[in-house]
């Protein structure tokens, strides 16, 4: 009875260092990766081909899609993506997360694991003490990798020989001798032990082990690995479970696109196993994994990558049918609406990088926010009717309360980012969003402090002359035009510049209109005819738009220049 206790424990201690090194191993990656990481990130949303590779590129680095998910559920339900722009993403992580099974396969049967993982740290150490630049990540990365071989190493250490197990070589034997009905049970395993772990790449490189050690033959670890697809779901769909519909149905369809893999998959698994077998002995000049237990691991490699590589393809072209399917099967109660919440994000993304994107895409939307309230401001002067003043009026209202929220979630997920060790980089783009972020909500206020001068001179009854309206009205558009770049410039990919010298012309004609108007201005007051009160709240409304244009030009030159503005 000890001796079992302490082979569980020595399995499960395994299991754990093999998932730490894998941890360690893709935050320093992500890390090191930074800028290029991100500018795949934000060519996701593009096409369904680029959001594919993009999944595949992500979760290879991140080594787990259940990651990869969960931040995509995350980023639907803050309303920075919709649900038809995650579903090419998600697929794509179905490929990535098979990453790893080559790793283990490759290296971890081929090589002395123990061989590699000392030097690798030995290397690493000193990277770790480096600072500036990125060597320190580079020495995380290393460190990691050589713990995942050690909990290799210790995993293959942990499954006794069969040979030596008479009785329980004899029950596997009549567990595996039910025919069809022991695929089913083994993908009910596999569903169940990816649940319990919560990584399908770690029950991928258990089964790899076992399937090595003659615990599985190659028909039952392929049952185990279209399991694991399935377990792998758990995480986002319990994600889910405080979000909102938008999210619920992005996690749902996580779920079904894997189900939907596995039950086309299995009338048809003896001959896509075969087709596996003889491109594995073709290509890599092997055994056939029906015969020798040392071809398996490779061939369920093999088997992973093909299933999940095909599964994505074909149901690439029904994502808009599938998305149709989950409005009727999850459809929209009509109070709810997309609620911008950045905050519930913050226990599923694991490092700076992919947290910045997400602030990124907040950003982008709360300057959208911003931008918009322009439009509704011209609407709300030039109309006369007083029920369209008074809907416009909350129009206004509803969008600064908007950003107001929206710079609170920002600005506390900021800070908690501050918290962790940055790169140098990550830290400049820290303090460019906090910056941005404040800008944004001053210009939400200003704006709708112009739209209750504008009422409050409605209920009082004082009016603007022919000429006044003329003016203010020229210098509505030119800040509209400001704020519109400046919408534009906050949704630039990775590696794309503002156009400094657009918004730096905008910026002087705005201020020299407000010099000529100003000058009129003190001329008129001259004139006996001139209403006094017309007179200072139209000079109050000059002020605050050009204080709207120069917020919006601070933003484009923090932009083009995030080193210089932050004092880095």
């Amino acid at each position: 009875m000890s001796d079992l206790i302490l082979n569980v424990l020595t399995f499960a201690g395994a299991l754990g260092l093999f998932i730490y090194g894998m941890k360690v191993m893709s935050e320093g990656i992500q890390r090191a990766a930074g800028a290029p990481l991100r500018a795949f990130l934000h060519a996701l949303t593009r096409r369904r081909i680029a959001g594919l590779f993009n999944g595949f590129f992500i979760t290879s680095i991140l080594q787990s899609s259940s990651a990869v998910t969960v931040l995509t559920v995350g980023l639907v339900n803050a309303g920075l993506l919709t649900v038809l722009e995650s579903m090419a993403f998600v697929m794509g992580a179905n490929i990535g997360t098979t990453v790893t099974g080559w790793i283990v396969s490759v290296l971890g049967f081929r090589v002395k694991l123990q061989v590699l993982s000392l030097p690798l740290i030995a290397i690493a150490l000193p990277l770790l003490f480096v600072r500036g630049g990125k060597w320190s990540f580079y020495g995380q990365t290393l460190i990691g990798l050589a713990l995942l071989f050690l909990g290799l190493q210790f995993l293959q250490g942990s499954f006794p020989d069969l040979s030596t197990q008479p009785a329980l070589l004899e029950f596997l034997r009549k567990f595996s001798g039910l025919g069809f009905l022991s695929v089913l049970l083994y993908i009910l395993a596999g569903a169940l032990l990816t649940g319990v772990v919560q990584s399908s790449s770690a029950l991928v490189a258990v089964v790899l082990v076992m399937s090595a050690n003659g615990w599985l033959s190659f028909p039952h670890g392929a049952a185990m690995v279209l399991g694991a697809n399935i377990g792998t779901t758990v995480t986002a769909n319990l994600a889910a479970v405080v979000g909102n519909t938008y999210a619920k149905r992005s996690a749902l369809f996580h779920f079904l696109f894997n189900v939907i893999g596995v039950l086309w998959m299995i009338p048809v698994l003896p001959w896509f196993l075969q087709g596996t077998d003889w491109l594995c002995r073709t290509a890599f000049l092997s055994t056939s994994a029906f015969l020798s237990a040392d071809a398996v691991p490779l061939a369920l490699s093999a088997f992973h990558t093909a299933f999940n590589t095909v599964n994505a393809l074909l149901l690439l072209f029904f994502v808009p049918l599938l998305h149709r399917l989950l409005v009727v099967l999850l459809p929209v109660k009509s109070e709810e609406l997309p609620v911008f919440k950045l905050a519930w994000l913050d226990t599923s993304v694991s490092t700076a990088d992919l947290s910045l994107f997400e602030v990124q895409k907040a950003v982008g939307r709360m300057g959208k926010t911003a931008a918009g309230m322009m439009p509704a401001l011209r609407h709300f002067f030039r109309t006369t009717d007083p029920d369209e003043q008074a809907e416009g009026l909350a129009r206004l209202c509803d969008a600064e309360a908007l950003t107001d929220r929206m710079e609170a979630e920002i600005m506390e997920f900021l800070e908690k980012m501050s918290v962790r060790e940055l790169s140098r980089e990550v830290s400049v783009r820290v303090s460019l969003y906090q910056r941005i972020g404040r800008e944004l909500e001053r210009i939400a206020d200003v704006i709708y402090g112009i739209g209750r001068t504008l009422d409050k001179k409605n209920q009082d009854r004082i009016w603007f002359t022919p000429l006044q309206r003329e003016r203010l009205s020229r210098l509505l558009e030119l800040v509209e035009q400001s704020l519109q770049l400046m919408e534009k410039h906050l949704h630039l990919s990775e590696g794309e510049s503002p156009t400094l010298a657009q918004a730096r012309d905008i910026e002087d004609r705005i201020d020299e209109w407000r010099h000529f108007v100003r000058e009129e201005h003190l001329a008129n007051t001259q004139d006996e005819e001139y209403h006094i009160a017309a007179g200072l709240i139209f000079n109050q409304i000059i002020t605050s738009l050009e204080r709207v244009g120069d917020h919006a030009y601070n933003i484009t030159v923090a932009l083009s220049d995030p080193y210089h503005q932050t004092g880095n």
